[in-house]
């Protein structure tokens, strides 16, 4: 999900695939005109287009849910013969696990272990966890972490 203005992160978004107004990426939503990238490099809202950067900004240092782009390792196995949709997910699946649990470890190496891993969502590789804001700047920094936007 794109980062959204406190205004914007309040609405409901359709669960279809959009196109980015600014690199042609795919969004997360038809309703979002910025894929995550590209919000988190403007500094924009992913569905308003309002700066994020002149908001006002909570407590830096207060928990918030966030959300964990992995990076995609390139291996696209639905497109080789004969395996499932089942088989494709339970592949993405196994590889959210390794990247949690590479992220976990690398948490725990940085002094971070009091952030909590809430969920996975393994179809779309990615990982929700609740940390501050200057915790996400140092979590985008980790190994096979692709972009962290704000999820509240």
């Amino acid at each position: 999900m794109s980062d959204l203005c406190r205004a914007c992160s309040r609405h409901m978004f359709t669960c279809d695939i959009g196109s980015c107004k600014k690199c042609g990426e795919m969004t997360t939503s038809g309703m979002l005109t910025l894929c995550s990238k590209c919000s988190i490099a403007l500094d924009q809202c992913g569905s308003c287009g309002r700066s994020i950067l002149n908001e006002p900004e909570d407590d830096p240092n207060a928990p918030r849910a966030h959300i964990v782009s992995l990076q995609d390792d390139g291996e696209d196995i639905s497109v080789q013969k004969g395996y499932t949709r089942q088989q494709v997910l339970e592949h993405s699946g196994a590889q959210v696990k390794v990247a949690s649990q590479a992220l976990r470890k690398w948490l725990d190496e940085h002094n971070l272990a009091h952030v909590t891993i809430d969920n996975e969502l393994k179809a779309v590789r990615v990982i929700f966890i609740t940390c501050s804001l200057n915790e996400a700047k140092l979590i985008e920094k980790a190994p096979g972490v692709a972009a962290i936007s704000r999820g509240d």
